[in-house]
């Protein structure tokens, strides 16, 4: 469906060379941000449509017209089979609200493109209105209503803000348009082991989803990642992991269940700080520290089921360099991992806690987190936090 033109700009707009200098100098605060800085075709579009409406041109604003100036694309090129404005700027609408959705950039002048349309919009940022100066003696009983009114608002505010922090983790997935895609591995009959039957089972065995449902974990924690959707009303739909294709996740924010059945988390996760890796032997499954040659956690899928006693997991919200669209990984290293990870995210408290070793301005940030659970006897303990990443 193609987005229409129009050409009638809503809210502020600059009236003289001071004002559009403003502008630009919000512009470049954008293109320098790491939501523009690493793909060139959305600060392309963004400053094309920016300086355009500034300099007061009228027309320009045809997807056909930005797919040739912006994009180099021929004069007849066929904008149904190449799609290449409309997708961009769908993806550049998601990182125009994700930029301003962070504290520190509500008091900056905001750059809006509205849906249906390549005109820029411009706002400024609110401002307080100046005190009238009145007779306090005669209203002092409306600023004492007033006073208690807003100190029950602040207290309100700061009691939803401690309850909030699993909001604000799945904000950039809420705040999606359309539906979640949620990717889970495939799940395969069981087949009993033809062995002796004192050979205890492996955790390689477990592993080995030719042979076990090992995706029981996976849907446990995919239980809980649903169940909070739906809470929030956000539409998801499930994809297997072995027919699932890169050009959906191109689409829409994508949740991965699972480590290492999942192939498109071991596919995707690769680029990140954190990530799941195997020894040479494929004995030794670990998650990975990109940044030193630390493991942050291994696991020996030699070792009997019973003996196993601690599991990891990784939780990541990134916006994938290679889909271009929000991602939220819940993996473990095995399934007690994933269950645990599914269990962290649904979990007020523990959320809190991850946002307590955040840096000032988190919520626009990218982050990782790898947990460590205990294991004892099959039955897996709570969870905590050995390693986070922000960036």
């Amino acid at each position: 469906m193609h987005e229409t033109k129009t050409n009638q700009a809503v809210g502020w707009f600059p009236q003289n060379s001071a004002e559009r200098d403003q502008v630009r100098e919000q512009l470049r605060k954008l293109l320098a941000h790491r939501l523009f800085q690493h793909s060139k075709r959305y600060g392309s579009l963004l400053q094309y449509i920016v300086e355009h409406c500034l300099e007061g041109k009228k027309d320009g604003y045809k997807e056909r017209t930005i797919g040739v100036e912006v994009f180099a694309r021929d004069p007849d090129y066929d904008t149904n089979s190449d799609p290449v404005v409309r997708v961009t700027a769908t993806e550049l609408r998601k990182r125009l609200a994700q930029y301003y959705v962070a504290a520190q950039h509500e008091g900056e002048l905001r750059i809006d493109l509205p849906v249906g349309s390549y005109l820029p919009e411009f706002h400024l940022p609110q401002q307080k209105s100046a005190p009238v100066r009145k007779s306090r003696t005669r209203y002092w009983p409306i600023f004492l209503l007033l006073g208690v009114i807003l100190a029950g608002f602040g207290l309100w505010v700061k009691t939803r803000e401690t309850n909030t922090a699993m909001d604000w983790f799945w904000k950039p997935v809420l705040d999606s348009h359309g539906d979640v895609l949620i990717c889970v591995a495939p799940s395969r009959s069981f087949t009993p082991r033809q062995s002796v039957p004192e050979q205890p089972v492996t955790l390689g065995d477990l592993h080995n989803v030719e042979r076990y449902d090992v995706p029981m974990a996976d849907l446990m924690a995919l239980s809980r990642i649903s169940g909070y959707l739906m809470s929030k009303g956000k539409r998801y739909d499930f994809r297997n992991s072995a027919s699932a294709r890169l050009t959906e996740f191109r689409e829409r924010p994508t949740v991965f269940v699972g480590g290492f059945n999942n192939e498109w988390n071991m596919r995707l996760l690769p680029e990140l700080r954190f990530s799941f890796e195997t020894d040479a032997n494929l004995k030794v499954f670990s998650i990975k520290d990109n940044q030193n040659t630390a493991r942050q956690g291994g696991v020996d899928f030699n070792l009997p089921y019973e003996k196993l006693t601690e599991d990891y997991a990784l939780i990541s919200r990134v916006l994938s360099p290679t889909t271009e669209q929000m991602m939220v990984s819940v993996a473990g290293i095995t399934g007690f991992g994933t269950v645990a990870a599914g269990e962290f995210l649904n979990s007020e408290s523990n959320v809190q806690l991850l946002f307590k070793a955040a840096p000032p301005a988190w919520k626009g940030s990218n982050l990782q987190v790898v947990l460590k659970t205990k294991v004892i006897h099959g039955s897996r303990g709570p969870s905590h936090i050995v390693a986070t990443a922000f960036w």
